[in-house]
């Protein structure tokens, strides 16, 4: 599914395997992504903060990093005013992780591991429907 704008795509996770197998999954899906792969929530924040905010660009963020929650991590964005969009990933089965998730405007999808190709092409006509909405 190759999407008509070129999107930066950010996968933010602390494993180290999970955030390569992501990455293939997400270029099989869509071979003209620019993706770009962080191991901290600190990490990917930096780089938001050194590179232009852009509509074009979307996150994929686990909620239980090391360094920080999910939601820590949304909190920054929001002060920031980042247009990015944001998928939430978790391992967590805590339901009330998806009421939270709401709250935050730049929040699109939601989905619980393991991401499957399938989950992977969902994610891609979410981000790709709201860039045409916007």
């Amino acid at each position: 599914m190759q999407t008509k704008n070129k999107l930066e795509l950010l996968l933010v996770d602390d494993d180290e395997v999970l955030l390569m197998i992501l990455h293939r999954m997400f270029l099989k899906a869509d071979p003209s992504l620019d993706i770009k792969e962080f191991k901290s929530g600190e990490q990917a924040l930096q780089y938001l903060g050194e590179n232009p905010k852009s509509e074009n660009r979307f996150l994929l963020v686990d909620i239980n990093l090391k360094d920080m929650t999910g939601w820590d991590f949304l909190s920054v964005i929001e002060k920031t005013k980042d247009p990015s969009k944001i998928i939430l990933i978790t391992s967590s089965v805590d339901s009330t992780n998806h009421g939270l998730a709401t709250r935050y405007p730049n929040v699109i999808k939601f989905f619980e591991k393991p991401i499957t190709f399938s989950i992977i092409q969902v994610m891609l006509k979410s981000i790709q429907e709201k860039i045409e909405k916007a």
